[in-house]
């Protein structure tokens, strides 16, 4: 099972309590690697395959940038 709203809880629970910041840094994460937020696409020469890569979104709390870093 599968719990979206576990970040809008989250903000509820602590309101007052997380920064600009904070709020800021995680909404950037929860839309990492998603196309709508620019991507690269890559054409074999050979073969003419095409491989679509969505960017990162560089967010201090991002496991994707900290796992390419």
């Amino acid at each position: 099972m599968e719990d979206k709203d576990n970040w809008q809880r989250y903000q509820e629970e602590y309101e007052g309590e997380v920064s600009p910041d904070q709020l800021a840094e995680v909404e950037k994460m929860l839309g990492c690697g998603k196309a709508e937020n620019g991507f690269a696409t890559y054409i074999c020469l050979n073969c003419g395959e095409t491989k679509r890569v969505c960017f990162s979104c560089k967010s201090r709390v991002c496991s994707r940038s900290i796992l390419s870093g």
